[in-house]
């Protein structure tokens, strides 16, 4: 039987805790728990600490980086801040993929599994 969560489950130490439950769990977020890519904020940041960013920091540096895409756009065209995030587009962070629906919904996602030792991206 093969465990399914979401973000909340984003912590090794806790699943290692319980390897006989979540070895091979798959996790569906849009959040990865490391970074995949590096973006400017990151590197300026990165380079500045001695320690690796949490999941929840690379979270707060993609949402700065999200909002200063929407808001250039706001300025550009004058729409209100929903539109304008809409607007953006796909958006690509350090850890994070959005792209919001018209209905308000980030449609992206990614799978990651579990190994039993550590997490890993299968798509």
């Amino acid at each position: 039987m093969t465990l399914i969560g979401n973000s909340s489950w984003l912590d090794e130490r806790s699943l290692l805790n319980q390897i006989n439950v979540t070895r091979d769990m798959l996790i569906i977020s849009p959040l990865l728990p490391f970074a995949d890519r590096q973006t400017e904020l990151f590197i300026a940041l990165d380079e500045k600490e001695d320690f690796d960013l949490t999941p929840w920091q690379l979270l707060g540096l993609d949402a700065a980086d999200f909002v200063a895409a929407a808001m250039s756009s706001q300025i550009n065209n004058g729409a209100d801040f929903v539109d304008a995030a809409r607007d953006v587009g796909h958006f690509s962070g350090t850890a994070v993929e959005v792209e919001i629906s018209a209905t308000g919904e980030n449609r992206l996602a990614r799978i990651i599994r579990f190994d039993g030792e550590e997490l890993k991206v299968v798509k």
